[in-house]
């Protein structure tokens, strides 16, 4: 059974596979798209039986690579074409050419945001070696500190049945700890871990240094009003930054009967949610387990897409609201 990945993808202007000009992106995007993987799944590895659907009909197709739109390390983009042989009723060509945002996670607002115009880039000069996983990964880095009945404990030594202690529900018990080791071959990996120095959020916020997967939200108040960022869209911040020089990471999930906010070095954060990015990232096996974890309908399926704990500000949105001047407050301990 293949595993299936939904995709918010923007539109190319035309083939530059075969113009060998510049890629150039357009302000036209598609949301319906749904990645159907077969072997390995990875962006960047496309298995006999991959295929990409789109308004309903499956293509096969070819991966360009991926690079930094205009050098910025804030937008690394890959990019795929259509291949033939066509399915019948294809409104598309071959050639026609789409970039996925590596940041962020499909469904967040403001994604894809990838700037439209000319990259600055061609397809010759893409990375095509250097493996790259779908977007949305959402975890704590080994050796993070998470609040339990039994004070403050390292994530890997975490196990299902721990009590933590969460923000709106009180002391919950894992029902699930997933782990993954990333190894990186790029220094700009778009899953490179970021770090958060003691004091970096508020006055001894976080209590110590914090490493989460860029897409690991934070609970800030923008405005006073309690909202959930991802951790990339706080790297602007004095303290914050992307480990480049990081070779490897270990990856840790939490996971509880639903979306909660945990405390993590006194700071307020997430648990896993199992949208279905995250879902489709994970081993069929897994899947299957959290789904018995959480409510499902009667075929067995999710019922719909999990409710966040608070409403989510993607990483773009939420920088341009700091910026503005509007208070902002990481939700601490003492909330």
């Amino acid at each position: 059974m293949p595993t299936t990945i939904p995709l918010e993808l923007q539109v190319v202007n035309g083939d530059p596979a075969t113009s060998g000009g510049n890629i150039n992106i357009t302000t036209s995007t598609v949301s319906a798209a749904v990645a159907e993987e077969e072997g390995a799944v990875l962006l960047s590895t496309v298995a006999s039986g991959d295929t990409i659907t789109i308004s309903g009909l499956s293509y096969s197709y070819e991966y360009l690579g991926s690079h930094l739109v205009r050098g910025d390390p804030d937008q690394p983009a890959a990019y795929f074409r259509i291949a033939g042989p066509l399915p019948s009723g294809s409104t598309l060509s071959v050639g026609d050419t789409f970039a996925i945002d590596l940041t962020g996670e499909p469904g967040d607002p403001d994604y894809p945001n990838l700037q439209n115009g000319n990259t600055q880039g061609d397809v010759a000069s893409l990375d095509t070696t250097t493996p790259i996983q779908f977007p949305g990964f959402v975890c704590f880095a080994k050796g993070a500190h998470i609040l339990t009945d039994k004070g403050d404990v390292p994530v890997e030594n975490l196990r299902a049945g721990d009590v933590v202690k969460t923000l709106d529900h009180g002391p919950k018990k894992i029902e699930r700890v997933l782990h993954r080791k990333l190894e990186f071959n790029d220094e700009n990996s778009n899953h490179k871990p970021i770090e958060f120095k003691p004091g970096s959020l508020g006055e001894n916020l976080p209590t110590s240094t914090l490493c989460v997967s860029p897409q690991h939200r934070i609970l800030l108040k923008l405005a006073g009003e309690e909202t959930l960022v991802a951790a990339k869209g706080l790297i602007h911040k004095k303290g914050v930054r992307i480990k480049k020089g990081c070779r490897a990471v270990d990856y840790y999930h939490l996971v509880f009967d639903q979306h909660e906010i945990i405390f993590s070095e006194g700071i307020a954060t997430e648990s896993f949610l199992p949208g279905a990015v995250a879902m489709n990232s994970l081993e069929q096996g897994v899947q299957e387990e959290l789904k018995s974890i959480f409510l499902q309908s009667p075929d067995g399926e999710l019922d719909s897409e999990p409710t966040a704990a608070r409403q989510v500000v993607g990483p773009s949105r939420a920088q341009r609201i700091m910026k503005k001047g509007t208070h902002v407050e990481v939700v601490g301990l003492s909330h």
